[in-house]
């Protein structure tokens, strides 16, 4: 070894050779000795398909034949990649080569070149491929999935449009561009989940509100959360009395001033500087009602385009995302996000509010539209409407909204049935029905294997309580294992214990709902934990014989009892074969389980699907 060194050092200018058990590095460059193998030079990620080529630029002559063999002899033992070996008597060779500049060079490029490889190669195989597995998945969702639901109300009505049955079934064959003159109705974008509309009825607000504070007495302007006749708005050009679209079409434009006739009671769409009920620093919005008071109209209001290519961009249907500016006081028609009282029926507070930049339910879209005619008005709202499907949005849009709602959409109050807490995970207290056939009792359930679930957790147990025995004995110098088989057994948990408790850890802080399927995760790891503390209670806990057979034993027979689980749970996971209402009841292992069946007076036969009586088992 030490002969060797100081070899090294007349060949390497750079070298403080480190000492190890098989080589010493150059701490300069990517280059080592392998005392045990005579002088070498290696270097991480070559292939030693291009290393005589690299010999022969630097010698400027052959590689000999004996230093080809120790290359290959070396890379057939499993050693590290070899550049170039060189057998001990070659030392003087060794010194020239590497004292070479050419050499130098060659070695410091092919280190960042290698450098620079993997992280194109890592960041390909650990960021791109990720996110373009994630791409595709949505995309064949939103591509097999393209009916209406009972949740479309979260999406905005641009993306309920491009739904087969729902919004697009109400807005087929609409007029895209909205025109002086056009019946419409406006949807705030701030009202998720529940959407509401911009309505008014023949109710006026009360002269004292409930703070003591006076207000206009005007008719009331609310959003509400249903669709009916009165949520049907006239757009109308202030300059003209008509009500109807002209031929052809006076079209609405970023930057123009139209006013807002309600539609069943003739009312303008008004704002004035009268306290907002719930909101005091913004204004009231209102139906204007003339009393005769000095009160004067202020009902003009400015179309802003928010999501406009060009200044002259035409107000469209579905597409546009609008504020309403008032001209007067320069307030905009916003949401406030407060649910008025008794006397507004609960409906939710619209003001005008002076806000800057594009906040939170200043944006309304134009979701029901057709074009009036001027005459018989009411019969006109209430008829049925019928946006062009050919015009829905890209399906690029929708996967980027479907993010953003995942991220921001506020969930209702009120509990699903099929929530559940992270101690019921735990438990195995819940379950989520996803199906019922509508005649039979053919259901398909997520629910765990209770013997899985079972050993998982006493997977988590025993691994704690051994881990506690071990840190315990340790510390009063009794060492029960090696440093190997301790530092593996600490990888195990830093792994398994660690990525459960990664996955389950956030759901227990947080407060949105929460389901089953939540904990699948945190399972897996779990599941990953039971084989490697077997193993290890095999290997290193267990000394006699008869343990390890008795050991054996238990496993198959666990093994054995989950696939008897299985086999009993089947009809519940995967909805075959068809059991009875008593062979549903043998499976409600758990009071807490909510599994669905139906019955007939005759066990034999099955009653028909319309005088059959379904029963929740609770």
């Amino acid at each position: 070894m030490e002969r060797n060194r100081s070899r090294v050092s007349m060949w390497c200018e750079c070298v403080e050779p480190a000492r190890s058990a098989s080589y010493m590095r150059c701490p300069m460059c990517p280059i080592s000795v392998l005392p045990d193998s005579g002088v070498g030079l290696w270097a991480h990620g070559s292939s030693w398909s291009g290393t005589f080529a690299l010999a022969r630029q630097c010698f400027d002559r052959p590689i000999p034949a004996h230093v080809a063999r120790k290359c290959a002899d070396l890379l057939r033992s499993g050693g590290l990649p070899v550049l170039l070996a060189l057998s001990t008597r070659d030392w003087q060779v060794a010194r020239q080569v590497c004292l070479a500049p050419a050499f130098r060079d060659v070695l410091r490029w092919r280190h960042w070149t290698r450098i620079i490889a993997e992280c194109f190669g890592r960041g390909a195989c650990l960021l791109s491929f990720p996110v373009a597995l994630y791409v595709v998945c949505f995309y064949t969702h939103l591509m097999l999935l393209y009916r209406s639901g009972p949740h479309d109300h979260m999406m905005s009505p641009a993306f309920q449009a491009s739904l087969q049955g729902g919004l697009a079934r109400i807005t087929l064959g609409q007029p895209l561009e909205v025109a002086y003159g056009s019946q419409v109705t406006l949807r705030s974008a701030a009202s998720r989940p529940i959407p509401c509309w911009l309505q008014s009825r023949k109710a006026n607000y009360p002269v004292r509100y409930d703070s003591g504070r006076g207000s206009s007495h005007q008719q009331q302007v609310t959003c509400h959360h249903l669709k009916d006749v009165n949520n049907w708005w006239i757009v109308k050009n202030p300059s003209r009395a008509e009500l109807s679209v002209g031929r052809p079409p006076h079209v609405v434009r970023h930057g123009d001033v139209v006013q807002l006739l309600h539609g069943m009671t003739s009312r303008f769409l008004n704002s004035h500087d009268v306290a907002a009920p719930l909101s005091p620093h913004a204004q009231e919005v209102s139906g204007y009602v003339d009393f005769n008071v000095s009160m004067h109209v202020q009902n003009l209001w400015k179309v802003d385009i928010i999501n406009r290519v060009e200044d002259s961009q035409v107000w469209k249907t579905i597409v546009s995302e609008v504020r309403l500016v008032h001209v007067n006081t320069s307030a905009i028609l916003k949401l406030s996000g407060s649910s008025l009282p008794d006397w507004a029926e609960g409906h939710a507070e619209v003001v005008a509010d002076k806000v800057k930049g594009h906040k939170g339910g200043t944006t309304w879209t134009v979701e029901e539209h057709r074009y009036g005619t001027g005459k018989e008005r009411e019969p006109q709202l209430y008829s049925s409407t019928s946006f062009d499907v050919e015009r829905r949005i890209s399906l690029w849009s929708k996967f980027i909204e479907l993010q953003w709602r995942m991220l921001t959409v506020k969930q209702e109050d009120v509990e699903h049935k099929y929530s559940s807490t992270p101690l019921e995970w735990l438990t195995m207290d819940s379950n989520i029905v996803y199906w019922l056939h509508p005649c039979t009792n053919a259901q398909i359930h997520l629910i765990g294997n209770p013997l899985l679930w079972g050993v998982a957790k006493l997977s988590l147990l025993t691994y704690l309580i051994m881990a506690a025995i071990y840190l315990f004995r340790r510390r009063r110098g009794i060492i029960d294992l090696t440093d190997d088989v301790w530092e593996r057994f600490v990888s195990v948990g830093v792994m398994c214990v660690g990525g459960w408790l990664f996955n389950f850890a956030p759901f227990v802080l947080t407060d949105k709902r929460l389901f089953l399927y939540h904990y699948l995760p945190a399972l897996v790891f779990l599941h990953l934990l039971g084989p490697v503390l077997l193993e290890h209670l095999h290997a290193h806990v267990l000394s006699k014989d008869q343990h390890r057979l008795m050991l054996l034993v238990c496993a198959w027979a666990a093994l054995a009892c989950a696939f008897l689980s299985y086999c009993a749970f089947r009809p519940l996971t995967y909805g075959s074969p068809e059991l009875s209402a008593d062979g549903l009841r043998a499976l409600k292992w758990r009071r807490s389980w909510d599994i669905l069946y139906r019955w007939s007076e005759s066990p034999e036969r099955h009653a028909p699907c319309g005088r059959t009586a379904l029963l929740t088992n609770i």
